[in-house]
């Protein structure tokens, strides 16, 4: 990014602010915005882009983001006539299990998994990547996998039947052993998942329900990058390392280094935002 452009965009706090201040130059004719949900999502995808694009997290002057800051700020630059060349990244979350069917405007384009860590953990050069890093990732990521896509259920469940009730406050580590030699997952971890969701949302879902709930959506069939919130994926995955060395945070970090311009390339989402940026005339990776 040409460095005035820069440092016009850097004068307001808040992004959208930021966005407006930029698009008084006449280089604005150049740029395609793109909002993401946070400043580690800019980070991984700015890197696959050409000078001609500008990243920017979605941050509010609190410092909030998101994805309703996402469509917010690229629909209120929009609908002002601003500029037409802006789009949202934002997380594909558990849109597809919502009970009314949700519509993606043509300005926000979505990951191809379930977010932006999943994207990458389930890229093959990421994977062997890790396993470079260090081998045990291989079985470690097993390992994690179906507890995380357990979860991922639960999570699915919440969000297909519309409960209000928050579980924010439920804590994943509480199904891993930390006293045992080695440290393991807990026996009984499934049961500990489903009573702290009951407790959290005063719901009664258990084990049969869970299984309905999985045949109504043939999750059996569903790829896991799909069902599991890398968040999730991210934190159990540093826990069960045991090494402070490769905690979650590092993976973290590691996940947006390993993941190359080749693999995001290949993506529907990449797809889709050069083909927007091509409507008007713009070559951006």
């Amino acid at each position: 990014m040409p460095r005035e452009l820069k440092k016009t965009i850097d004068q307001t706090k808040d992004v959208e602010g930021q966005i407006r201040s930029a698009l008084q130059s006449r280089l604005k004719r150049n740029i395609l915005w793109i909002v993401t949900e946070s400043d580690y999502d800019r980070t991984v995808y700015e890197q696959f882009f050409n000078d001609n694009v500008a990243v920017k997290p979605s941050y509010d002057e609190r410092g909030d983001g998101g994805c309703d800051r996402v469509m917010k700020i690229v629909k209120s630059i929009r609908k002002k006539n601003l500029t037409q060349r802006i789009i949202g990244i934002r997380d594909a979350d558990y849109q597809y299990f919502l009970p009314q069917r949700f519509v993606y405007p043509d300005y926000v384009k979505h990951t191809d998994q379930r977010d932006i860590e999943m994207m990458m953990l389930t890229s093959s050069s990421v994977q062997n990547g890790l396993a470079a890093w260090n081998p045990d990732f291989t079985a470690k990521i097993e390992q994690v996998k179906p507890v995380v896509c357990y979860l991922g259920r639960i999570r699915i469940w919440h969000i297909a039947h519309n409960i209000t009730a928050s579980i924010k406050k439920l804590k994943l580590p509480k199904v891993w052993d930390y006293t045992a030699l080695p440290q393991r997952l807990k026996n009984g971890w499934k049961r500990l998942l489903i009573v702290q969701y009951n407790r959290l949302t005063g719901e009664d879902i258990n084990p049969k329900r869970l299984s309905a709930l999985k045949k109504r959506y043939a999750l059996d069939d569903m790829e896991y990058g799909h069902i599991c919130r890398g968040h999730d994926f991210v934190q159990l995955l540093g826990i069960a390392m045991v090494d402070s060395r490769f905690s979650s945070d590092k993976i973290e970090t590691k996940l947006g280094e390993l993941y190359s311009k080749a693999d995001f390339s290949g993506t529907n989402l990449a797809q889709n935002i050069r083909a927007f940026a091509a409507a008007y005339g713009l070559v951006v990776m």
